[in-house]
């Protein structure tokens, strides 16, 4: 029999795109949109929202949310058991990943290790981010906004990477260390202490300058605060005395956003308590005959 005027064709319902190879388990909640390539895998209590794609052979194991649009390729892990010695598996915790974050091979990210001290918050991935192949997110670390891990690229436990940071290829963040924003970290380098925004690291816990290119190119922040920013720098790195008073030197200088952002992340490093008192990387050159500053800003 027709349809006849006035009557609706029949549409039937929306449905994710699951390959019969692949696995979902029956506790997880999926948009509509989602669509699961073949040998791919979710596992229980997860939530994965609209349009997001996972290829062939990706995982998200447990206990992980994960927003819409982002990519998942091939044997990526998302949401894996924290390679932490204390982690128990009646604790399982969590992972929340927000949008529009693309996730290359091979990448891990680990749930988060729950256990006290305020040391059991969830591991967070912001939104719009890059993990290239191979790279790592450790349990309990929290990654913002805009953040690229390159190849080979590694954050350890309960660490914090402020928006628009760029971590080239085979560099590494040791546990409890913060970046703050705009942070890039050259090739092979590294860091075991803190690390004002802005700044370039070009070798372990050593600072070459600021990242300029960043901070003019973000369009966030006018001349007048990018020379603020310059200023506060050079007050922190380049001129000697006690930290301290170095401090509250640019503390009364800066008026601008982005400068106050700099002069506070650097108050905040001389405040933290164990285990995150793991003061701030110092100057390129260390030895306190050249620049008395150096080996205090990294004590």
């Amino acid at each position: 029999m027709g349809l006849g005027r006035g009557r609706r064709r029949y549409t039937p319902p929306a449905v994710p795109q699951i390959h019969p190879q692949a696995f979902v388990d029956p506790s997880a909640e999926l948009d509509d949109s989602v669509v699961v390539e073949s040998g791919a895998y979710i596992g229980p209590r997860c939530r994965v929202g609209a349009r997001t794609v996972l290829k062939r052979g990706a995982q998200v194991v447990q206990d992980t949310t994960l927003g819409s649009d982002n990519v998942l390729y091939p044997n990526c892990v998302i949401g894996g058991d924290p390679q932490d010695k204390g982690y128990k598996a009646e604790n399982p915790g969590v992972l929340i990943v927000g949008d529009r974050n693309v996730f290359r091979e091979n990448v891990t990210i680990g749930r988060s290790s729950e256990y006290g001290h305020g040391l059991g918050k969830p591991t967070r991935i912001g939104s719009g981010c890059f993990f290239m192949t191979c790279s790592h997110v450790g349990h309990n670390s929290v990654v913002e906004d805009n953040v690229v891990l390159t190849n080979g690229s590694a954050i350890g436990g309960h660490c914090r990477i402020g928006a628009n940071c760029n971590l080239s290829g085979f560099t590494h963040v040791h546990q409890f260390c913060r970046l703050g924003e705009f942070v890039m970290i050259r090739g092979s380098a590294g860091v075991s202490m803190h690390v004002p925004p802005f700044v370039i690291v070009d070798t372990v816990n050593s600072v070459g300058g600021l990242n300029r290119i960043g901070i003019r190119r973000s369009g966030r922040f006018s001349a007048d605060d990018q020379s603020q920013i310059k200023e506060m720098f050079r007050i922190i790195y380049r001129t000697g005395g006690l930290l301290e008073d170095r401090i509250a030197h640019a503390d009364s200088s800066a008026t601008l956003p982005g400068a106050r952002m700099f002069v506070d992340f650097v108050r905040a490093t001389t405040l933290d308590q164990p285990p995150f008192r793991r003061g701030m990387v110092g100057p390129r050159w260390r030895r306190a005959d050249k620049h008395p500053a150096a080996l205090e800003i990294m004590e």
